[in-house]
């Protein structure tokens, strides 16, 4: 069983809305940001995907206004079979559900819209200690992902406050960010300005490592039109196979030797090695 997880950031559920379903099409799981939807209209989600269950959060600007701005949902395939129970996350930029299945290790899937240049660094570091809380206390018997919006590029030589935060939560958490892996299909950039001077990798879905494991494709869509959204979709198809409990291959896979941290082992192992050798 095949397991598709999309991420992107729409720039507002009420455009391009063929594009959207089409996406749809292609998702099992799916997290959006920037819906622009408020508690008056949200219903325009629902009726749009009609096959899936949605679960969602709304900015805190467009709670008392006309015009939606922000908001993050994550849209479950009714056809899954998963049951699934809304973790009320009370937040305006992060959303949270966890999925259960007979058979399968249950699945957590946190959906986050962090904060752009226009906030400071401090308000994004907040908002970004709660997606790690919420990780932190579902990781512990659940296989949890995160995907959506970071609005910071782990990938440039000079990393941020913000990117460092990231990239030491993924390497304590032995998380691989899917748009860095290697297969991945289409271009190294998730946001691009209209005349293309400006392309970062802002988009993610993190997912532990031992996911990695046999997936069948990744990409980076790169067929969204600028006039629907300056964002591409993220895309991973994962095997679901890896979440039977029934198997070997979860228990399995969960002892494999992480690659990413095969350096820091060897060097723990050396220094305890020399430790003992001091001692005599």
């Amino acid at each position: 069983m095949l397991l598709r997880i999309t991420t992107w950031n729409m720039r507002g559920a009420m455009y391009g809305t063929s594009y959207f379903e089409n996406l749809l099409n292609d998702s099992d799981i799916c997290i959006v940001t920037e819906h622009w939807l408020n508690r008056n209209n949200i219903t325009f989600l629902y009726e749009l995907a009609n096959d899936f269950r949605v679960f969602s959060c709304f900015s805190s600007c467009s709670v008392n206004s006309n015009r939606g701005s922000g908001g993050v949902a994550i849209l479950v395939r009714k056809k899954l079979g998963f049951k699934t129970h809304n973790l009320f996350v009370d937040n305006d930029r992060i959303c949270a559900v966890k999925l259960s299945k007979h058979g399968y290790e249950s699945l957590c899937i946190i959906g986050t819209l962090l904060p752009s240049t226009n906030h400071s660094t401090e308000e994004y570091l907040q908002y970004f200690q709660t997606v790690c809380s919420i990780y932190d206390r579902m990781s512990v018997d659940c296989v949890t992902v995160i995907g959506g919006d970071f609005n910071t590029d782990i990938t440039v030589t000079s990393l941020s406050s913000k990117s460092k935060n990231v990239m030491n939560f993924m390497t304590k958490n032995n998380l691989s960010p899917v748009p860095l892996m290697s297969g991945r299909k289409g271009p190294d950039f998730t946001f691009r300005s209209k005349d293309m001077t400006r392309k970062t990798m802002i988009d993610y879905i993190f997912i532990p490592e031992f996911f990695c494991n046999g997936f069948k494709n990744l990409e980076v869509r790169n067929d969204c039109p600028f006039n629907v959204s300056d964002h591409y979709p993220v895309l991973i198809i994962l095997d679901m196979n890896l979440l039977c409990n029934t198997s070997n291959k979860f228990h399995l896979y969960r002892k494999v030797l992480m690659w990413s941290r095969c350096d820091e082992w060897g060097e723990e192992i050396l220094s305890n090695r020399t430790r003992q050798i001091t001692k005599f």
